[in-house]
């Protein structure tokens, strides 16, 4: 018997299966490079934070894992972040108005989504906040390599949906 470290992985293997051939090393090799390696590569992620741009290229979101495993995300950047008055903009839609001092930048706007665990690409049961008009949507996101095709819904009415493609930001 022999003990063989693999990308981590702790392997004991019977020293006969290596003293038949080298076919059958090469055989276990592929094995181990399909069962452990290639599934690290086929998966597009979002792995800690990645940005977006919205098709205008007016704002730019950061999306986020957050501490329980869900997806939020936040306006980190505006095109004009100042009012007509000089100030940084704020939520002046928000139908909470304690809320509508918040500033845009860091506000949140997308929170809660869950990575759908057969398509790691695919981000459902989430809420998009729309601080043009103060209103929250239902919805789901998916990352197609550089795109981030959005679908949104007012909430309880799935069947009025409006989509929209995001890019990634340099």
């Amino acid at each position: 018997m022999q003990i063989r470290d693999f990308f981590g992985i702790i392997l004991i293997v019977d020293n006969d299966i290596f003293s038949q051939s080298s076919s059958m090393k090469r055989l276990l090799n592929v094995f181990l490079f399909v069962c452990f390696v290639l599934p690290c590569f086929s998966q597009t992620t979002i792995a800690e934070s990645s940005i977006w741009n919205d098709p205008q290229k007016t704002i730019r979101v950061q999306i986020y894992k957050t501490s329980d495993d869900h997806y939020n995300g936040k306006i980190i950047w505006l095109k004009n972040p100042n009012d007509e008055s000089g100030r940084p903009k704020t939520d002046i839609n928000n139908p909470v108005e304690k809320l509508r001092s918040q500033r845009l930048v860091n506000l949140v706007v997308m929170k809660n989504f869950k990575r759908n665990k057969q398509d790691p690409t695919l981000f459902e049961e989430g809420n998009f906040y729309d601080p043009k008009t103060g209103r929250t949507y239902c919805g789901k996101f998916q990352i197609a390599g550089r795109e981030l095709k959005v679908t949104g819904h007012i909430c309880g009415w799935s069947f009025l949906v409006k989509r929209t493609t995001w890019t990634k930001a340099d």
